[in-house]
């Protein structure tokens, strides 16, 4: 009668074992995120269904359940609830609209997806429509310098900024006359 040993897969599980905690540790922030995207979405559409209603005051459910989870989640959403009047139904709904947009900048982040204020970092030379829809937003913002500045590292400064400031004005964006003069500007 022979006997074989078994083989040992100790060091294999081990190692199976170890792979997957280092993904959870880089997947689990990123499912929190969209839990609390999800959380606060649940939220918001319970006060937005108050607001619907006229109502004025908050529940004392609804704001237990706020309350709660501010607490356990999000420190600086429960910083402004004791900032304001916690009955005031549009102050906390305010509250927990300017949390989820937080979540939303951290989720993005988690995933390395640039926001738009990030895209001069990331446009390439030949990102023309994009660079047009992000320029015509920073001119409806009032920032214009960023518009020239950008148009600057491109090289042929004239072209370029004519050229996107023609697509803003395509898209529909109201060019302010300052912008317009400084685009033509000698160089």
């Amino acid at each position: 009668m022979s006997t074989t040993q078994a083989p040992d897969y100790s060091s294999a599980v081990r190692a199976m074992s170890q792979a997957a905690a280092e993904s959870e540790l880089t997947h689990a922030p990123v499912r929190l995120a969209y839990w609390r995207i999800a959380a606060l979405d649940t939220l918001l559409d319970r006060l937005e269904e108050l607001r619907l209603a006229n109502e004025r005051l908050l529940p004392e459910d609804i704001r237990d359940q706020v309350v709660t989870y501010a607490a356990r989640h999000d420190a600086e959403l429960a910083e402004r609830l004791r900032r304001i009047d916690a009955e005031d139904l549009n102050a906390v709904h305010d509250a927990v609209f300017e949390a989820q947009g937080r979540v939303m900048l951290q989720l993005a982040e988690l995933r390395r997806v640039p926001n738009w204020q990030d895209l001069d970092l990331t446009l390439a030379p030949g990102d023309d429509d994009l660079r047009a829809e992000w320029w015509g937003e920073l001119v409806r913002l009032g920032k214009a310098a960023q518009v020239i500045a950008d148009a600057e590292k491109l090289g042929d400064y004239a072209l370029d900024v004519f050229w996107h400031i023609y697509e803003a004005m395509r898209v529909g964006v109201e060019v302010p006359s300052p912008v317009l003069e400084e685009a033509s500007r000698p160089l």
